[in-house]
């Protein structure tokens, strides 16, 4: 089993939100991490601390799905994609569906006040763990990453969209000219694509040489992160633990304004202080 420490704290709350607000660009910043809050975690400072977020959890309650003919019953099991700032967790039922939950219709508090009292373990950061590090390559012919190399980035910049669309090219090309740090990942989840061989060579014909899904992994990934009304492509921006810290809808149409809404996050990233330690497996 492979133990890991991670610390993360925004010591600005908002610090990342506001720099893109006054640069007046098309991003939508989803809100910061405030910090690690003090003393026990509840429902109000659960999305504050994301390193205690478990791998997995259960319904606490009868839960009715929106639209759904039946509730989910106390005790459903489900996977635990990441915690939004709403209050909401975005759960995957698997065969039952993904959804976006309340915090308080689950026992995540009571997991997560376990995982930082040091009475459960997470293997690895849950945004590895839900979109499996394994599935990721850099080539059609090289085996998958290796999850510890992954688990010492800082930020996962992840690009779903039709890689053969003539657009994906303005998107590529934006993302490369942003001041992307070393600790940051690339990575391309190519929306229909039928090989990886076609996404590869789309990439190196783009000389874009980043990270890319499985091919036909990448369709439940994609609804394990974002629910069917999600409109595509878009740009996201997740921490090691799944935290959705930064979203831009519409990248094809921003050019620059792409460019720049990254590169004033990464600023805002590093002023704030961000930090991600990860140990390899113990003996």
């Amino acid at each position: 089993m492979v133990r890991y420490r991670i610390r993360a704290s925004f010591r600005s709350a908002a610090s990342i939100g506001a720099i893109l607000i006054v640069a007046g660009l098309f991003a939508v910043p989803v809100r910061s991490s405030p910090g690690e809050a003090a003393g026990r975690i509840d429902a109000g400072n659960l999305y504050a601390n994301e390193r205690a977020w478990p791998h997995r959890t259960r319904l606490a309650i009868d839960w009715m799905p929106p639209g759904a003919d039946g509730s989910l019953r106390s005790g459903t099991r489900a996977v635990v994609v990441r915690v939004d700032g709403d209050g909401t967790a975005r759960l995957d039922f698997g065969r039952l569906g993904r959804y976006q939950v309340p915090v308080g219709a689950t026992d995540l508090v009571s997991r997560a006040n376990e995982i930082a009292a040091g009475n459960r373990s997470k293997h690895q950061p849950n945004f590895l763990d839900v979109v499996a590090a394994r599935t990721w390559k850099v080539s059609p012919d090289a085996p998958p990453r290796p999850n510890a190399r992954l688990a010492s980035k800082r930020w996962f910049v992840s690009v779903f969209g039709d890689s053969e669309a003539e657009s994906f090219g303005s998107i590529a090309r934006a993302i490369t000219q942003a001041q992307v740090p070393l600790d940051v990942e690339v990575i391309v989840f190519a929306q229909g694509a039928p090989s990886d061989r076609q996404v590869y060579e789309r990439l190196a014909a783009l000389e874009w040489w980043v990270s890319f899904s499985i091919a036909h992994v990448t369709p439940a990934i994609t609804r394990t992160l974002f629910g069917p009304e999600t409109g595509f492509p878009l740009v996201a921006v997740f921490s090691p633990e799944g935290r959705l810290a930064l979203r831009i809808d519409d990248p094809a149409a921003q050019g620059e304004a792409l460019t720049r809404s990254l590169d004033a996050f990464f600023r805002a990233s590093a002023k704030a202080g961000h930090e991600v330690e990860s140990e390899g497996p113990t003996p």
